[in-house]
């Protein structure tokens, strides 16, 4: 079943500012390029920080598109432990497999 694409709330510059964790930008790129793709399917994962006294939005981007072959990805995200191991359980077809 595929997604339906939605529209993201929220300031545009807010969006572009999120982190991709599970592909590296010339790989995002190059993919798209190469499977002529106008569209990619994309989870996005926000969450509250606080800090300093005030509170701010952050998050992160997942790649899931099925149409992208799994080599494109990397194999852990370059985050906490934590994160890490949470992301990758959660999205596992959407990380490269573990060498």
């Amino acid at each position: 079943m595929k997604a339906k694409p939605f529209a993201v709330p929220g300031q545009i510059e807010e969006w572009e500012a999120w982190r991709v964790v599970n592909m590296h930008a010339e790989n995002f790129f190059e993919v798209a390029s190469r499977l002529k793709m106008s569209s990619v399917e994309v989870h996005l994962l926000r969450f509250k920080v606080q800090e300093f006294g005030y509170q701010e939005h952050k998050g992160y981007a997942v790649v899931t598109d099925p149409r992208i072959p799994r080599s494109w990805y990397l194999s852990e995200p370059h985050l906490d432990s934590k994160t890490a191991r949470a992301l990758r359980a959660a999205y596992l077809e959407s990380f490269r497999a573990s060498d």
